[in-house]
């Protein structure tokens, strides 16, 4: 039995990477893993701290451990971190996210025998000098650093400058049974008040400027004369919510846009839609919302940004367009509009792909052959 303690964040509501800490701890062999999840949680989101994706846990008999700092830097939860390893000794300690991949590595520094793991999630353009020599530093005494795009790999090659050797790339995984081609999209879209001529828009993502609703939404103003009943549908929340909503108006968009906040059965939402739109900036890993989009059978407008173009092919499985090119999204949102057929031939082949290609079961199998090959190899 090999023991494995996943580090996560806030786990609450929402979030790409703790979902994939959700789906892998659920489906895990339990008659070969046996996982703990521990929340390093800030003080800030103390009082949410529960939710959703914390009762899945519960619910699959998987013990949570959260352990609070009330402080950026957070001494007493790593010194906390530290004891609970030793007292636990897991095999493997994976963590995800740079905050809690370089607390994970520090406190299992102080556990013997304890293989550190940790998780790139983005590409995170945002690190400066001193978090690639941290991470250089860390890496030394790191099993693995898995990511979940190719696109992160090179990155971390080649800014970050670690060893190629030690990344491995595990995309994302999505549940193919709680996301599929609805039966039933007609009756989904009449709940909503959406005839046969309406043509909608979906998107997923926490409302801050590299996710692009901006764009989503100034591409959607521009198409609107060649679309007379287009409808978007903005899922989400976040500090940008109140600038959206104003930029909606000012684009005379009133009436043709939804902002209904966090929606839990995204699923159900995807199943009602005619497209799926992904501005997203550089950032972007292995996007969980465009996973899922296409695993609903959508085609997908995204962004040509890190691993958007590993997840779309371009006039196959949707469109693919430069990084700031509102004017392509328009052009493809006319596109997608005027040929229903072309959407139901894309929308065939992302749901074909997701499925051979990106199921939670192949995440879950690539994640547990690794913790397999990392016990038989040692600490590093």
């Amino acid at each position: 039995m090999i023991r494995v303690v996943l580090v996560s964040g806030y786990l609450g509501e929402g979030g790409g990477a703790e979902r994939q800490i959700i789906e892998l701890a659920t489906h895990l062999d339990r008659t070969r893993f046996e996982p703990i999840v521990v929340a390093l949680v800030p003080a800030s989101a103390r009082s949410r701290h529960g939710g959703a994706y914390f009762q899945r846990l519960k619910d699959a008999g998987i013990e949570v451990v959260t352990l609070e700092r009330s402080s950026r830097a957070g001494p007493l939860q790593l010194v906390r971190l530290a004891r609970l390893l030793r007292a636990r000794r897991p095999d493997i300690v994976h963590s995800f996210l740079f905050s809690e991949n370089w607390r994970a590595r520090v406190a299992a520094w102080g556990a013997p025998g304890v293989r550190s793991i940790s998780s790139e999630r983005s590409v995170n353009s945002w690190k400066r000098f001193h978090h690639h020599a941290l991470e250089r530093i860390l890496a030394a005494r790191t099993a693995r650093i898995v990511v979940n795009a190719e696109a992160i790999r090179r990155f971390l090659v080649e800014q970050g400058g670690l060893p190629p050797g030690k990344i491995e790339v595990i995309p994302n995984g999505v549940d193919t049974n709680r996301f599929a081609p609805p039966g039933d999209r007609d009756a989904r879209r009449a709940t909503r008040g959406w005839g046969p001529g309406t043509f909608a828009v979906g998107h997923v993502g926490t409302f801050v400027a590299h996710k692009g609703q901006q764009e989503v939404l100034r591409a959607a103003a521009a198409a609107a004369a060649a679309i007379p009943e287009l409808k978007v549908v903005l899922m989400g929340d976040g500090p940008d919510r109140e600038r959206l909503a104003r930029l909606a108006s000012d684009l005379g968009l009133d009436g043709r846009v939804e902002m209904p906040g966090f929606v839990r059965e995204v699923g159900d939402a995807l199943g009602s839609f005619d497209t799926y739109v992904h501005f997203s900036k550089e950032r972007e890993g292995c996007s969980n919302a465009i996973l899922e989009a296409m695993a609903c059978g959508l085609p997908v407008i995204a962004t040509d940004v890190g691993g958007n173009r590993e997840l779309v092919v371009d006039g196959t499985t949707g469109i693919l367009v430069p990084e700031e090119d509102v004017e392509a999204v328009t052009r493809g949102l006319m596109r997608l509009a005027g040929d229903p057929a072309l959407r139901e031939r894309l929308g065939r082949a992302a749901a074909e792909r997701i499925r051979g290609r990106f199921g939670v079961e192949r995440m879950v199998a690539s994640t547990q052959a690794l913790y397999e090959a990392v016990c038989r190899d040692g600490r590093v």
